[in-house]
């Protein structure tokens, strides 16, 4: 439940703390949390409409939310008073409209799909929220900290906002160790050993460059061209010229007949 929920979430309960602390109101004449709301359902409405390859929830979560979340950093570190700054008080409001819209739907998605029973998916999101509201209501009453509430809130904001940058990347490094992990561990040492061996005949045969034998083993283990280039430390250009180079050699045509060759020892 948190590896699809957790980012979202994390902010729905950080926008129940924040309302909790501090009403904002916009030309004295509604709150500036409605104003995120609906600004946000506008800003969402189109983005869900969107037609691209990837999964939608990919984009958003690495591509669209850290930039969000950056234009916001930046306009915070404005001083207090200025135009920038209230525009970024204000925008963060619908940063975490969205954030809020985002966690209902993943929600709504995980109830449908079963995995965990809506009752508790809903009874847990209404439990934290209103615990998180609750625990700013209680620091928002405190004198000590209401007065230098604004500050505070912007600290706590800022560094959510770091969080979603950060996100993706820890999740995209936790992805290249898991796999690298998943292949040297494979089926145990032997089987391993016995790839090896058959990458290294391979090489042999073919009269393979080091460097080409080097991305040879890393293409029989199932690894692309941007994990060979990052571990290799070197181009993916140049990784693409030797792949070139070791297919021509091995006359073949895909990574399927690399592969069925490789088996082949």
């Amino acid at each position: 439940m948190a590896s699809v929920a957790a980012l979202p979430f994390a902010g729905l309960l950080v926008f129940a703390f924040v309302m909790g602390v501090r009403k904002f109101m916009v030309f004295d004449a509604f709150y500036v949390e409605t104003l995120g709301g609906i600004v946000a359902a506008i800003v969402v409405l189109p983005l869900s409409l969107l037609k691209i390859d990837r999964p939608l929830m990919s984009f958003v979560y690495q591509v669209f939310l850290p930039v969000c979340a950056i234009v916001l950093v930046v306009l915070n570190a404005f001083p207090f008073g200025t135009v920038a700054q209230w525009l970024a008080a204000t925008l963060s409001y619908v940063f975490y409209g969205i954030i809020g819209i985002l966690a209902l739907s993943s929600l709504c998605a995980m109830a449908h799909a079963r995995e965990f029973s809506s009752p508790f998916i809903y009874g847990l999101t209404v439990a934290c929220f209103m615990a998180a509201s609750f625990l700013g209501i209680s620091f928002g009453s405190v004198s000590a900290f209401a007065e230098n509430a604004g500050p505070i809130l912007l600290v706590i904001s800022t560094m959510y906002f770091g969080f979603v940058v950060l996100a993706p990347l820890l999740s995209s490094w936790r992805r290249e160790g898991a796999s690298e992990r998943e292949v040297r561990r494979g089926d145990g040492g032997e089987a391993q050993s016995e790839l090896s061996r058959r990458i290294e005949a391979v090489a042999v045969r073919f009269e393979l460059s080091p460097r080409e034998t080097e991305t040879l083993s890393y293409l029989g283990r199932g690894h692309g061209i941007v994990f060979i280039a990052k571990t290799l430390v070197i181009s993916e250009s140049t990784v693409r010229t030797h792949v070139k180079s070791i297919y021509r050699k091995l006359d073949v045509s895909s990574r399927e007949e690399l592969l069925e060759l490789i088996d082949k020892g």
